[in-house]
């Protein structure tokens, strides 16, 4: 793999860190130490998404390099890799999202301060960032999927990300139909990733996004 790729994979793994670290330490870690880790994975992605995107833009585009690809599983006779869709678009698409996702890790640091996080009476402030860092995770592997069954897990994760952050006060009936509602419409446009999927498969016989 190539530096940039690399650079772009640890962009990826700073938030899935942060998860792993806020769901199982984050009740020790405490408010409101939680929330700046969080913030602070997603910060160093957008920095090395600061770093991929100065260097793609001084390459020519004949030095650019080629994206490396690991074949994940094969669909009968069609193998399915896995790697980074090196590209313009995913480059300026991955600083634009780490970018805002940070902003949005911020503001949630002083939203959450001037409201309640306690459920049952236990603070859940680590767990709602940890829900952030998942979402930013997905989000960040939507964006360098090379091929569309990994577009599609990640968009998953991306729908689970919502339901949990929707239904965080899940105590709240309110809280509570809102999540569910959100996951019943976005089971119904998974429909259509499917048989988007399967029509792909069946027609194209290929599911990669560099090979497009």
């Amino acid at each position: 793999m190539s530096g940039l790729e690399i650079m772009l994979v640890l962009g990826v793994a700073a938030p899935l860190l942060s998860f792993l670290l806020l769901a199982l330490f984050g009740s020790q870690i405490g408010k409101p130490w939680a929330g700046w880790v969080a913030t602070a994975a997603m910060s160093a992605s957008t920095l090395l998404a600061t770093v991929v995107l100065i260097k793609w833009q001084g390459l020519a585009p004949a030095d650019r390099p080629v994206p490396t690809e690991f074949t994940w599983a094969a669909l009968g006779s069609i193998p399915v890799n896995f790697g980074v869709n090196l590209d313009s678009l995913s480059v300026i698409m991955f600083f634009m999202v780490s970018f805002v996702s940070t902003c949005i890790f911020v503001f949630s640091i002083g939203y959450m301060a001037g409201h309640s996080d306690e459920i049952d009476g236990q603070s859940k402030f680590h767990r709602f960032f940890a829900y952030l860092s998942l979402f930013g995770f997905s989000m960040l592997g939507l964006v360098i999927s090379n091929n569309l069954l990994l577009l599609f897990v990640f968009w998953e994760l991306v729908g689970v990300c919502s339901y949990l952050l929707i239904g965080f006060y899940f105590h709240k009936k309110s809280a509570s139909d809102a999540a569910i509602k959100a996951f019943v419409v976005n089971r119904v446009g998974d429909m259509g990733f499917i048989i988007g999927l399967a029509m792909v498969y069946l027609y194209l016989g290929d599911l990669s996004l560099t090979g497009a």
